[in-house]
């Protein structure tokens, strides 16, 4: 049996096995290589006991019996519209906020007569869009079953030569070949939209996940240059390495040096800066009072931020556990403003602090994150691009690491952010880092090297410089 704490190891390995099986000219392993790492990582790589255990029965959770069998049908397609002008497309693979904050303001570069937008299914799609705008599932031929039948012995000889014990198990099989029906109805969907919308530039916010690599593999085969823009910060390898677009447009150089350091070949990375940062500089930012208002909060009390991570709650909650009690220690008048996670639930978290008035969960999108990074008074974070966020307004930032873990982010081992791994330790670095003195402004200088080394700049002019990147690939255009 394996050992699964080194999940990037796992990963590899389910590569090597399961590698080169073709789907619709489409590889199944590394098409579906970040829904693989995430289920593991979700349900082991965060557990906090028994990895193994969990694990197995993560894979039998997600196998799904097949309800057709592999078989041949004809396809059963309306016809395709006459084809439209060529233009770029800016494909959002679905509601998750940071794909739209990063591909969001590079969009708004283009106008509707430049770039055309593309997402999975019409309930992702935004009221109000002047692009003109694709549904990918409404490009799936009707009718249609997987066409592959050599598939099923295939993959039972990749298992039978597998040196992992955990990837021969007939579960993870089962899991591949549902699988490979979602990467066959990806196939021809892009296929199909290809022929019907000529497209000079695909851009997207990650070539590894699953419909975006379809997206960008058909693109490839047919010559058209793309462009994935990074979408958070780089932690694990499997959301952003190999990189299978043209070109990665990189937050800064310390982005560069990791893609580097992982293969990527320096050519393919290109520096622009972060388009969903650029909105730190742009606009004006909402008061204090008026967000205390919404809030129900004193304005004149300190603000203490905890993001929160895509992370089980079990988890999050030692990290609210121990914010709580180090805010107190810290003995300033303070509140501590529990920020969550787009996809959490704020229902155990405002079951988890009992009506404490000193504790006020916020859930995504009751106040702008910008808003409220400007107007905190500290910001502690786990591996969450907020600390980075936070740091480019100048914010003390707090690697906090409340469940025995290092941070995979380098927030505390470069200087910029304090490390704090007990309530302790909290008090501590709260103490030191917003109270005026010399080690406040110690951590300023490292702050901002940090920003320097991670930002490009923060001018506002990111998302200018990726639509210049892509008016450069295209065909034909000029910016």
């Amino acid at each position: 049996m394996p050992d699964v704490d080194d999940i990037d190891a796992v990963v590899a390995e389910y590569d090597r096995t399961f590698g080169g099986i073709l789907v619709e000219g489409i590889d199944l392993a590394a098409a579906n290589r970040l829904s693989f790492y995430g289920m593991i990582h979700a349900r082991t790589g965060c557990a906090s006991a028994s990895r193994r255990s969990r694990w197995l029965d993560a894979l039998n959770d997600q196998a799904v019996l097949l309800r057709d069998r592999l078989r041949r049908t004809a396809p059963s397609s309306p016809p395709l519209p006459a084809p439209g002008p060529p233009r770029t497309l800016f494909f959002f693979e679905a509601m998750n906020p940071s794909v739209h904050a990063t591909l969001r303001p590079a969009l708004e570069e283009f106008s509707p007569a430049e770039a055309r937008v593309a997402f999975v299914q019409g309930a992702h799609v935004p009221e109000g869009s002047a692009h003109e705008t694709l549904v990918v599932k409404d490009w799936i031929p009707r009718g249609m079953a997987h066409r592959c039948p050599d598939l099923p012995a295939a993959l039972r000889t990749r298992q039978r030569e597998a040196r992992m014990a955990i990837l021969r198990r007939e579960s993870l099989r089962t899991w591949l070949l549902r699988m490979s029906l979602r990467t066959a109805d990806a196939a021809r969907a892009f296929t199909r939209i290809y022929d019907a919308f000529p497209t000079t530039v695909l851009v997207t916010a990650s070539d590894t996940s699953f419909w975006g690599y379809c997206a960008t593999v058909e693109a490839r085969r047919r010559g058209i240059p793309s462009v994935t823009l990074q979408h958070g910060m780089m932690v694990g390898a499997a959301g952003y390495v190999p990189v299978v677009s043209s070109l990665i447009a990189a937050w800064g150089e310390a982005s560069a040096r990791w893609l580097r350091e992982r293969g990527v070949p320096p050519e393919k990375i290109v520096v622009t800066g972060a388009p969903r940062l650029d909105g730190i500089v742009r606009g004006t930012r909402c008061p204090r009072e008026v967000l205390a208002a919404g809030l129900g909060v004193d304005p004149g009390r300190r603000w203490v931020v905890l993001a929160t991570n895509q992370i089980p709650f079990e988890r999050n909650a030692a990290l609210l556990a121990t914010a709580r009690k180090g805010v107190i220690d810290w003995g300033e008048p303070a509140i501590l403003l529990v920020k969550l996670h787009p996809s959490e639930d704020p229902a155990p978290y405002r079951s988890a602090i009992e009506g404490d008035p000193d504790v006020v969960v916020v859930p995504h999108g009751k106040v702008d994150l910008y808003d409220l990074l400007a107007a905190a008074d500290a910001v502690l974070t786990f591996h969450s691009s907020v600390g980075l966020e936070a740091m480019a307004f100048d914010r003390p930032v707090v690697s906090l690491e409340a469940f025995g873990e290092e941070n995979p982010l380098p927030y505390a081992r470069t200087g910029a952010a304090a490390a704090a791994r007990s309530t302790e330790e909290l008090a501590r670095a709260l103490r030191e880092d917003v109270a005026d003195g010399v080690r406040t402004l110690e951590r300023r200088s490292a702050r901002a090297r940090y920003v320097r080394d991670n930002l490009l700049a923060t001018d506002g002019k990111s998302s200018r410089r990726v639509r210049d990147l892509v008016v450069s690939l295209a065909p034909g255009r000029r910016a």
